[in-house]
């Protein structure tokens, strides 16, 4: 079976369905369309593989790097019906533990939906916390200590939390 892309758009997430051998020859193909995705500000993306039939590196490589630069951009990949040959090079990769993998489709679309807000809300505070501790940085006299006891404070604030337990 040749490789195939379908794309479709079920709510904010964009679904990926793959179909065929993700291998060196279509990792290109793949790469293209995730990149386009992303160019046009794709945030939430589903790759469904209940057609895959084998992946290899090269494959895998795509899809990290699309992980990686959704994440990064506070959005969120997930992975849905992998079959079982599909699986298991995942989980010798160590790739299942790099992506939240769903049974079904339904199931990934709905922890996306559930998910996404938090998503960009800890992205959000990452941010905001990294712009701090560089100006903290900043300001901070030589051979002055590293600790910064606001700086858990700061993050509960952010993320709409009480105040942490000092300790």
């Amino acid at each position: 079976m040749p490789f195939e892309i379908a794309t479709k758009e079920e709510g904010k997430v964009l679904v990926v369905a793959l179909a065929g051998q993700l291998d060196t020859r279509a990792s290109p193909q793949l790469e293209k369309a995730l990149d386009e995705a992303l160019g046009a500000g794709r945030a939430e993306i589903l790759v469904d593989c209940a057609r895959l039939d084998f992946v290899t590196s090269a494959g895998l490589r795509v899809l990290l790097m699309t992980g990686k630069r959704l994440s990064s951009a506070g959005g969120r990949l997930a992975l849905s019906s992998l079959n079982p040959s599909v699986r298991e090079v995942f989980d010798i990769s160590g790739f299942a533990s790099l992506f939240p993998i769903h049974p079904t489709r339904e199931s990934a679309l709905a922890w996306l939906a559930e998910n996404v807000e938090s998503a960009k809300v800890s992205h959000l505070a990452e941010d905001l916390l990294s712009r701090h501790e560089d100006a903290r940085r900043a300001a901070r006299p030589a051979g002055a200590g590293a600790t910064d006891p606001g700086r858990a404070e700061l993050a509960a604030r952010l993320l709409g939390q009480k105040k942490p337990p000092r300790g």
